[in-house]
């Protein structure tokens, strides 16, 4: 669904390179355009989910993607004939921003002699693009992209290398460049306009997401949840309206929960969601299926034993590949397996809502950014705090002491003319465009090419264009009630999702025992076995442009005896680069790793005490009784220590204090003075004469921050 490859020719030149070019992409990849449409003509190619009508005046315009809402029965035809006389009588700029939609929009002005290719506002359907001096050509993912035989297909290392890694939540820079040289993504809610002779492109922004408002409508933090909450029960509800029932992925999250549970109320509704060893320690496998049992919707879950798939350099190729993209975290694979499931499962559904997006826009990553505070009053000022410094340190130079020095009491003009870029008016506009701007790239990423692998429609109700103005016109007295964790929409959600949803606990999953990472990494490469280096960045003898393998190799041989999670991170970022620039050699055969999962996977429909216990034994899950058996110890770094002047005691983690302890946390102080590395967490309580329950909330916080750990 909504795939396209597509040539603008400014000139005859190349002509039978553009035809291969088309031939090439139709034969690597025929799912995609199994039943797509191909339009041949002198100044535009176009083949894939397009749609085409011409004007009476000439003008034509071609369509990708689809309008809410939209009525059952509509005929896509008559839909972009319509578009395209709105066009013709209001003008390209003003009909294009009133569209609510994910689309690609070709449109060619014949009595200007102008070609305009245009994204929706929030950039949804992505669009990719290589400009030449005679050609434009543009697609909807890279892999086709790449097949046509005048596409560069180098990494450009020195863009990617600028590019954040998604850990870092926030990140000042702005940077279109699709991994590889000379092509790039389109920015969101922009109009690229080719001279159809000359090839000379012009870009302009036809809408403005923040614009500037005079007093601000909400006096009270309830208005603007009052509003939040009825916009999105309207990008929920017109994102259903084209069919009969109504789908939806479902993680027992906040965000997937609300839309589902919006969606019930409009109409019928399935749910689809993923049984993993995380889902069941995190209970949200349970969350899920009870969700909708009280709420009157079906779930079926998917069994997929991501614990199993073992880190082979074959298979982690394919996944870098099928990602188009170096971030080759869990989350994408399984958004793929669960999108082959649904497919083989139900293969009349087209479309899935999501609740991709909804932290970018809502302050839900705040707990990447900073640690909750004692004082609830303190955590938004933490916050935004913690977000000016990131945004400043992207102006500022820290090496000129004195510049960085004086940070906090510069004004924003001599910040602007120093920087040559404005700061944003208030932290959390700053942290709404990083966060949004870094989603293209990863969350919305991988949320496309894991729908697109099996001709699904994502859709994403909380990246309604709407919610940017909305949001920006809140005044900034009101963001520490509505942005720390998301209580705009937390608080606003009451009236619809039970508590366990509202405040599910925090559980641990990634401790010593279940994170395999590091072996995972050292297995597939390591000083001894440097196969996957060599393929990604050519024999170890050999000079690199940019890479000193010398280097790299003695970094590896740190990390293979003191694993080291970031810098794997980033050395496998490199590693990832340049096993990248292979994927214009692949095709949908060498993608594929759905085949060989699918053996592994099954469809669960009712979760009770039996199957939970059975699927805790197939996915390999230590009961918590048998957790409590093995020897407990502090992590490195981390400790209990005593703050000499007050008395106070803290938990320290990195030399930074994390929790203060209180003293009448009796139980969980004594457990924590007798860990020693040799006593089980069980012996420790049976000493101290305590139960597990009378401490659980802090030791699985302690476990989930990887301050507690099991020998």
């Amino acid at each position: 669904m909504h795939q396209f490859f597509g040539i603008i020719k400014t000139n005859t030149a190349h002509s039978e390179a553009h035809q291969n070019g088309i031939n090439l992409v139709k034969n690597a990849y025929p799912t995609a355009f199994k039943n797509g449409r191909q339009f041949l003509s002198p100044k535009i190619d176009l083949v894939g989910d397009v749609y085409k009508a011409i004007h009476p005046n000439q003008s034509e315009l071609y369509f990708c993607g689809e309008l809410y809402p939209t009525a059952i029965g509509t005929l896509p035809d008559q839909q972009v004939a319509d578009l395209l006389q709105q066009i013709e009588t209001f003008g390209l700029h003003q009909t294009i921003a009133s569209l609510n939609g994910r689309f690609l929009i070709c449109y060619f002005n014949h009595k200007k002699n102008q070609i305009h290719v245009i994204n929706d506002q929030m950039g949804i359907q992505q669009i990719f693009y290589h400009q030449a001096p005679s050609y434009l050509l543009f697609s909807s993912e890279l892999k086709l992209l790449l097949k046509h035989p005048l596409c560069p297909n180098k990494i450009d290392w020195h863009q990617s290398l600028k590019r954040a890694i998604p850990f870092e939540v926030l990140n000042g820079e702005v940077n279109y460049t699709a991994w590889f040289k000379d092509v790039l993504l389109l920015k969101p809610g922009t109009d690229m306009m080719i001279h159809a002779d000359s090839g000379q492109i012009q870009k302009q922004e036809y809408w403005d997401p923040y614009p500037q408002v005079g007093e601000s409508k909400y006096q009270n933090a309830k208005a603007a949840m009052d509003d939040y909450m009825a916009l999105l029960e309207d990008a929920v509800r017109i994102r259903i309206q084209d069919q009969d029932k109504a789908y939806s992925l479902l993680s027992g999250g906040l965000d997937s929960s609300i839309i589902c549970a919006i969606a019930a109320q409009t109409k019928s509704l399935d749910s689809f969601s993923v049984i993993t060893r995380t889902t069941m320690l995190e209970e949200t496998t349970n969350i899920c299926y009870q969700l909708a049992k009280d709420q009157g919707f079906s779930n079926t879950q998917f069994v997929i034993p991501m614990h199993k798939l073992e880190g082979e350099p074959e298979f982690w190729k394919k996944r870098i590949w099928h990602a188009e993209s170096p971030t080759n975290h869990n989350d994408s694979m399984t958004k793929t397996l669960l999108h082959d499931a649904i497919r083989r499962h139900r293969p009349d559904i087209n479309y899935v809502l999501t609740g991709t997006g909804s932290d970018q826009v809502n302050g839900g990553l705040a707990r990447w950014i900073v640690q909750d505070s004692d004082d609830e009053s303190q955590n938004w000022k933490n916050l935004a705090d913690k977000i000016t410094e990131i945004e400043l340190r992207h102006h500022l130079p820290e090496k000129l002491h004195a510049l960085w020095g004086s940070r906090l009491y510069l004004t924003r003009d001599f910040i602007h003319d120093f920087s040559g870029q404005a700061m944003q008016k208030n932290a959390f506009l700053f942290y709404i465009k990083s966060n949004l701007h870094m989603n293209n790239f990863v969350l919305l990423w991988d949320e496309n090419r894991a729908a697109f692998a099996h001709r699904h429609s994502a859709r994403y109700p909380f990246l309604d264009h709407r919610f940017l103005p909305m949001l920006s016109g809140i005044p900034e007295s009101l963001h520490s009630e509505l942005f720390y964790d998301k209580q705009i929409l937390r608080i606003s959600s009451k009236a619809y999702l039970p508590d366990f949803v509202l405040n599910k606990p925090k559980m641990p999953v990634d401790n010593g025992i279940y994170d395999h990472r590091f072996e995972e990494h050292r297995r597939m490469i390591n000083p001894m076995k440097l196969d996957l280096l060599e393929e990604a960045l050519g024999p170890i003898h050999e000079s690199h442009p940019v890479i000193d393998k010398k280097a790299l190799i003695k970094e590896l041989e740190r990390l293979y005896t003191t694993p080291d999670h970031k810098a794997w991170q980033y050395l496998l970022n490199v590693i990832n680069l340049g096993i990248m620039e292979q994927l214009h050699l692949q095709d949908e055969r060498t993608l594929n790793y759905e085949k060989e999962i699918e053996p592994m996977t099954e469809v669960i429909k009712t979760i009770d005490v039996q199957e939970t216990a059975r699927l805790t034994k197939l996915l390999d899950i230590i009961p918590q009784d048998e957790f409590l058996l093995k020897p407990l110890h502090f992590n490195e770094n981390c400790s209990i220590v005593i703050e000499h002047a007050t008395g106070k005691e803290f938990i320290q983690k990195n030399e930074i204090l994390v929790y203060e302890l209180q003293a009448e946390e009796i139980h969980w102080r004594k457990f924590l003075f007798a860990i020693n590395g040799k006593l089980s967490a069980q012996e420790i309580l049976e000493s101290n004469h305590s139960s597990i329950n009378e401490i659980r909330d802090y030791f699985n916080l302690c476990i989930k921050e990887n301050i507690l750990n099991f020998n």
